[in-house]
């Protein structure tokens, strides 16, 4: 090849390379308008682009900074319940003492405090809840249920909130249970925003270090620590697109690194409970609750469920499964994993009134000391899909 030919070739090169460089900056640049731009055209154009899972893992820090980004309006309010420790409480539950309602109407009755996410809070009528199942129960003679689930806590919130309210009922030897969802409270343990700001435990040579939230609005917290997204293209190819299998998106986005903080995490919140329960000498057990996703799974959900077993033995920690008692009335009745779940409410697939009615059975399993061996699920019915 002459002199000329090898300089002509270099010159496309150098053309086809600054075409390439140019027209991926000039995407960049039209995305960026249109996902952040202001003004009629830019929020028309880019509403069905302004979306956080377009760009990044659903239960990531990232998805709810650019939620409060994309709708600061909305993100500019803080909770209606807001507390400067825990990030919000619900009502029921008096801002800074913490004190719960139920505990008006205790009386002689020995109490089983009930720590958790909105599947202990339940997204029924109370009467339909935990509460209101056992004072229809065998049980309500004696017993009275005190529910402390707040809807988005993840385990550490639950931690928080048992450290602080567990004292106050000592003296009554009640009975501790702690729901963990299995679908997502692990993962909201290393966020510090989840529509709201939280606060926020971090790992110190192996000791919890609490750092309480900073900002009181999402939008606060947005503006100062923005989505570190270099390019929004990219992210949208990957997530967006549907064209790059999500196993994929996620390793090429550093999602190997959250899971393995996110588990050191929750190992060390899992110890602390148990730690802090077994130094009270207080009956307790945790209950492994399943949503949507986890249910629909035939074996162990993800990395989540594995993870809590292998903790669960670890320490010696009692538990039950809500997926045991769901599969043996799915077993009974004919039933699919929809049938438990409420669908018509946007965001709230939830148990319906009757679900709650089947899982209080792992409740009083849990009560009555009949635990889950810490391998999966021995001798629990087939999984529906395993029927068709």
């Amino acid at each position: 090849m002459g002199p000329r030919r090898r300089l002509s070739r270099r010159r496309a090169l150098l053309v086809g390379g600054a075409s390439a460089l140019a027209a991926c900056l000039l995407a960049e640049g039209a995305l960026r308008f249109l996902l952040f731009g202001e003004g009629d055209l830019a929020e028309r154009w880019g509403a069905s682009l302004r979306a956080d899972w377009n760009f990044t893992h659903w239960q990531s820090e990232e998805a709810y900074v650019l939620q409060a980004t994309f709708a600061p309006k909305k993100s500019g309010v803080r909770h209606p319940l807001f507390d400067a420790e825990l990030g919000w409480t619900r009502d029921g539950i008096e801002p800074g003492s913490r004190r719960h309602e139920a505990e008006a109407r205790l009386g002689d009755r020995r109490p089983i405090l009930f720590y958790g996410d909105s599947f202990v809070r339940c997204a029924t009528e109370p009467v339909d809840c935990w509460e209101g199942i056992v004072e229809r129960s065998a049980l309500a003679g004696d017993h009275v249920l005190v529910n402390f689930g707040v809807d988005g806590y993840g385990v550490r919130q639950i931690y928080l909130l048992l450290n602080d309210t567990i004292d106050r009922f000592v003296e009554r030897d009640p009975i501790v249970v702690v729901g963990i969802l299995v679908d997502d409270d692990l993962d909201r343990s290393d966020l510090p925003l989840r529509h709201f700001p939280k606060p926020r435990f971090i790992l110190a040579e192996g000791d919890l270090v609490l750092r309480p939230p900073e900002h009181a609005t999402a939008a606060e917290y947005a503006a100062a620590n923005p989505a570190g997204i270099r390019s929004y293209a990219w992210r949208y190819l990957l997530f967006g697109s549907r064209v790059v299998p999500r196993r994929i998106a996620l390793r090429l986005t550093g999602d190997a690194a959250r899971v393995e903080r996110t588990k050191a995490l929750n190992r060390r919140l899992v110890e602390e409970i148990r730690r802090e329960l077994v130094a009270r000498g207080l009956e307790h057990f945790f209950v492994l609750f399943h949503g949507t996703m986890a249910m629909h799974e035939v074996g162990p959900y993800g990395w989540q469920e594995p993870f809590l077993y292998e903790v669960f033995e670890e320490l010696g920690a009692p538990f039950v499964s809500s997926k045991r008692a769901l599969l043996e009335d799915a077993d009974r009745h004919g039933r699919v994993p929809f049938d438990y779940f409420h669908h018509e409410m946007p965001g709230k697939d939830h148990y319906l009134p009757m679900a709650n009615e089947v899982v209080f059975e792992a409740l009083l399993r849990g009560l009555r000391g009949e635990l889950e061996a810490y391998d999966y699920l021995p001798g629990a019915p087939p999984h529906p899909r395993e029927r068709l």
